[in-house]
């Protein structure tokens, strides 16, 4: 497709069912999908859907991204995605498979993920969320 420009993303990936979470588990995975894309400014905004293939099967996955920068593009797209083991491993002081964090079977160290919560409980309160 064509593209021009650069810009910085924050994505927000939907895995929609079980299935989904388990095809994203893997270690390794092929993407394949289709992106529309404009930024400028603070105002950028992305929608993408994507076929994602690695040993924990084959999903359907939709994003949405919030992008700061200068870019306008629509794609069709092919990409190989690595687990970072490395991070994972700083973030929760050892190694720890995708499977794990995604299936909710551990937390996050309190103290790493605090500047998540700040920011969750400011949308909250700029909102207007009520607990439930």
């Amino acid at each position: 497709g064509f593209q021009i420009g650069g810009e910085v993303t924050d994505t927000m990936i939907i895995l929609k069912d079980y299935d989904a979470v388990e095809a994203f588990s893997s270690d390794t995975q092929i993407t394949m999908g289709t992106e529309l894309s404009l930024s400028f400014g603070p105002l950028g905004r992305s929608a993408e859907t994507d076929l994602h293939a690695g040993d924990g099967g084959v999903c359907t996955v939709f994003s949405y991204a919030h992008s700061k920068g200068l870019f306008v593009g629509i794609s069709l797209q092919a990409a190989l995605m690595f687990t970072r083991n490395d991070v994972n491993t700083a973030f929760y002081g050892r190694p720890v498979p995708p499977r794990e964090i995604l299936m909710g079977s551990l937390s996050a160290p309190v103290e790493k993920a605090e500047p998540l919560y700040r920011v969750l409980r400011k949308i909250e309160q700029a909102y207007g969320a009520k607990g439930g």
